[in-house]
Order: C-alpha cells, then structure tokens, then sequence
C-alpha cells in the first residue's frame, strides 16, 4: 500500500491505523508507505508495519498524531496474538520499505534483518562513519 501525502488536517486519524492493524487480505501484508507528511522535512517518509506479541501493547499518540515520529496503536487479539500497527517517520523509511519489498519478490525477505544497508549511513560506537 501507498499513500502519497498525509496534510496536518489528517493527522489525528488514528482509525486509519486501526483498519490497517485489523485488516485481513488472505495474503500476508507487509505494511504501507507514507511518502509525504507536512510540515515534516520533505526527505521524510513513513511506513506502517503490524507488530505481534504475548502481550497487550500499549498505545502511543501524541498531539501531532500521524505526523509525529512514532505512534502504535493499542492491541486486539488475534489468534492467541496480540496485533498493534506501528507507524514511523525517518529519512530512509522510503529506501527501507523499497528494498524489502524487492527482497519480498525475489523470495529473500527476512524479518528482522534488513534487507539492505545501501543509503544507509552506518556509524560506529563513536558517532563516526565506519
């Protein structure tokens, strides 16, 4: 899924998140892309993801709603699972959700690692580039 922009107007339409943490397609879902968000810095994308856990997890919303950096929604339960959709703004959100989606295709994807580290500045202990 992709949205193109998300305007300040939207940004406490939380049941959005909602729909997209309950959804069933039959087909595994692999989360949502928001290319665009204003007011934040036009490099920035977002991507939503479903989280799973043993136990409940806890909403977080803030004033900016949408908008802000990090906002999960609370949990249902779901075969035995507690199911929470997570949304996340950065820089490389963009170039994240586009390598895994061609790892995804080319049968590779593995949750939990990433599926490339090109883009991706990597810093040591110091703070400095590697």
């Amino acid at each position: 899924m992709m949205f193109f922009e998300l305007r300040s107007a939207d940004r406490s339409d939380i049941e959005a998140l909602n729909l997209l943490r309950s959804i069933e397609l039959g087909r595994a879902f692999y989360g949502a892309v928001i290319l665009r968000g204003e007011g934040r810095h036009p490099d920035d994308s977002a991507v939503v993801r479903r989280c799973r856990s043993d136990g409940p997890i806890t909403e977080i919303k803030t004033e900016s709603g949408l908008l802000h950096e990090f906002i999960t929604t609370g949990s249902t339960v779901s075969n035995g699972l507690y199911i929470s959709a997570m949304l996340m703004w950065a820089d490389v959100k963009f170039s994240e959700f586009a390598f895994d989606l061609l790892a995804l295709l080319n049968g590779t994807y593995r949750q939990g690692f990433v599926s490339s580290f090109h883009g991706l500045e990597i810093r040591g202990g110091s703070g400095e580039p590697w």
